[in-house]
């Protein structure tokens, strides 16, 4: 959390400006808590969705759409005159938000360069000056300045004091409002700050910005499009908990996911499964393909089962308050989903037969537990090759032909159809309810697939490069068609939006690092249970010099890789200069969406606007009125009565002369 004094955008930049010794911050924006915004801006959004295809119904239907005022009971409406009435309202309403919050941080602002040396100061001080985004009487403490020439410093002082007087008064009364709750914009405890280069932003990244531990710590910030704004500002202890509660639910899932699991790996066995089910002893013994069938059913529900599981830990991830928005991709989902892979489908599955009987063993004698994994591994390759086939080619297959995008996009065109949604290009393409067009394909989440996928791949082929070698071979035959098979998907289907630039190879390299130790113990513990022990004493270094190899990567490898260099940093700055490339553009990416935009309307609301109407987001287009069309305004705005239904049809453009000066700002 960022300090008190630093909680409006004015003084955060003074004190990036100061710390980087020269103008090169681009934008400061503090978070808000504006929920009562927020909400307006979610309704004008569903309801510009609503005019938008009530505009086509009109438009191109050439029918009159109608709706009722309240979901039970209510008048009859013209849906297009009625929803620009209320969007017009909605409008004006953020508009004026829009504007107060604006003014308050302005203020704000002029508060904190009142006096810019007590921003400077204010980390090196013993208690935070406290300022009026944090909601308490403004308390800053007057810096002397020694050998200072001046005629009267009285009067400079007093001049001072004047001026911060001045604006205390006039944020007074809408402090106390925001404090009361009846107004959007108090600070909350964080903030984004972008720079003019990559040296700076490194700088202010690795520097200690304040002498309590978790106070001012600064983060990389997610995609602009990825901020999750409600966990933005929230305190460490928040986060922390949220951090525990997700590992405490994780662990016990973990822990009851053992049931199900053991019983459909207990499957692969067709003998254990006839003394279960005893009527299907009769037709194994019959028919040799249906004891196959049953051979490989185990790897295709477990496949199933497993594929569950995403969704639930995202749950758990949600739980952490993250800055980023969770979604599979997150670094966080793919730590989890990995463990839970390896602890569940690899170990677990493996001993499931004897888990029960030697669980009190175990409990006893931990050790127990790594012997009885090394008795049971080297049996389990035929179950683990088919558990990798069936995993990654079968979904290979399915993601190649795109059956699960393709049966989506018919039953969206089925939706769409049967509601009428279907009368532009783009009602034909956007998502619809939730379901996406062939079109509009979802992004790849490596998160969820590394995690439960090759993490595993890689852990079968550490463990049976040497106790099963034809198992390198399965591997090799499953890398090679994933390559092909999502090379040609990277760059044909999925966008790029989700590119992490990186972060999950880092965590990824960091467990198969962690996986190949585990398998170089399980092979020593199956060498010393074959009485292999001068096999396994050679077996010793190895373990150790990996486990070496493994801290010695941690101390300095990975820190490189958390940071870009000050050499590259400056060399990449000074590559900017000379092609003329400049970071100008961030500017206000990193402001809340609902602050962005005040007024807003459909796409083609301009087959209905009234004449000489600007758009908001394109400054100079205006509408032409067609002829007759202030009588067809009168119409749309209701205070003239169509004659007959036809009349009604053939209106165009909606608005009254107050509408008109509505539009245009006046």
């Amino acid at each position: 959390s960022i300090p008190d004094s630093l909680r409006n955008d004015e003084a955060l930049q003074q004190y990036f400006r100061g710390f980087t010794g020269g103008n090169v911050v681009i934008d400061g924006d503090v978070a808000l808590d504006i929920p009562k915004l927020e909400k307006k801006v979610a309704r004008r959004e569903a309801l510009c969705a609503k005019l938008e295809h009530a505009i086509n119904v009109l438009t191109i239907k050439k029918e009159t759409p109608m709706h009722k005022t309240k979901m039970c009971g209510g008048d009859k409406v013209e849906s297009v005159p009625a929803y620009i009435e209320e969007l017009d309202q909605l409008n004006k309403d953020i508009s004026e938000e829009i504007d107060r919050i604006a003014t308050l941080k302005e203020e704000r602002g002029l508060e904190a360069s009142a006096d810019p040396e007590a921003v400077v100061a204010a980390l090196a001080t013993t208690e935070d000056l406290t300022g009026p985004a944090g909601g308490e009487d403004t308390k800053i403490e007057e810096s002397t300045q020694e050998g200072k020439d001046s005629e009267s410093p009285r009067d400079d002082e007093e001049e001072k004091s004047k001026r911060k007087s001045s604006v205390s008064e006039r944020l007074s009364s809408k402090l106390s409002s925001i404090l009361a709750g009846d107004d959007d914009g108090k600070a909350r405890a964080a903030a984004f700050v972008t720079f003019k280069d990559l040296a700076s932003t490194n700088l202010a990244r690795q520097a200690v910005h304040s002498s309590e531990p978790w106070e001012f710590v600064p983060a990389e910030p997610p995609n602009p499009q990825f901020v999750n704004w409600k966990n933005v500002g929230k305190g460490n202890h928040t986060r922390k908990m949220g951090q525990l509660i997700s590992l405490f639910l994780t662990t016990l899932l973990c822990v009851f996911w053992t049931i199900p699991v053991s019983f459909i790996a207990s499957l692969s066995n067709v003998e254990a499964l006839t003394e279960i089910f005893p009527f299907l002893l009769e037709p194994v013994m019959k028919y040799d393909w249906f004891a196959n069938l049953l051979a490989q059913l185990a790897p295709l529900i477990l496949t199933v089962f497993i594929s569950l599981l995403p969704h639930i830990l995202l749950v758990f991830v949600k739980l952490e308050c993250l800055v980023e928005i969770e979604s599979m991709q997150h670094p966080s989902l793919f730590s989890k989903l990995a463990f839970f892979t390896l602890i569940q489908t690899f170990f677990i599955s493996t001993i499931s037969g004897s888990l029960w009987s030697s669980i009190e063993d175990i409990i006893n004698d931990p050790i127990s537990g790594v012997a009885l994994v090394a008795e049971a591994l080297p049996a389990q390759a035929g179950y683990f090759i088919q558990l990798i086939l069936v995993q990654n080619l079968l979904a290979i297959g399915l993601e190649l032909l795109r059956i699960s995008p393709v049966v989506q996009n018919m039953v969206r065109k089925i939706a769409i159809k049967l509601m009428g949604f279907n009368l532009t290009e783009k009602e034909r393409s956007s998502t619809f309810m939730g379901i996406r067009s062939l079109s509009d394909p979802l992004e790849y989440y490596f998160g969820r697939e590394l995690g439960a996928k090759t993490i595993l791949l890689m852990m079968v082929l550490y463990v049976y490069s040497c106790m099963a070698p034809i198992t390198s071979y399965f591997t090799l035959l499953v890398f090679l068609v994933v390559t092909v098979s999502f090379r040609n998907q990277f760059i044909y289907v999925y966008p790029i939006a989700n590119d992490s630039g990186g972060k999950l190879w880092i965590n990824f390299t960091k467990l198969s690092i962690i996986s190949m130790i585990i398998a170089e113990v399980i092979l020593l513990a199956v060498v010393l249970l074959k009485e292999g022990y001068i096999a396994g004493i050679l077996l010793v270094p190895l373990i150790i010099y990996s486990i070496i190899f493994d801290r010695y990567f941690r101390e300095r490898h990975y820190l490189v890789t958390a940071f870009l260099p000050a050499g590259d940093s400056v060399e990449a700055d000074f590559e900017h200069q000379r092609e003329g490339i400049t970071y100008e553009w961030l500017s206000d990416q990193y402001q809340q969406q609902a602050l962005k935009v005040k007024a807003k309307y459909p796409s083609n609301f301009k087959d209905v606007a009234p004449a000489g109407w600007v758009d908001p987001n394109e400054e100079g287009s205006t509408v032409e009125l067609p002829p007759g069309g202030e009588k067809d305004e009168a119409e749309f705005r209701g205070e003239e009565k169509a004659d007959n239904e036809e009349t009604m049809k053939n209106t165009a453009t909606p608005g009254s002369e107050e509408g008109q000066a509505e539009f245009r700002g006046e």
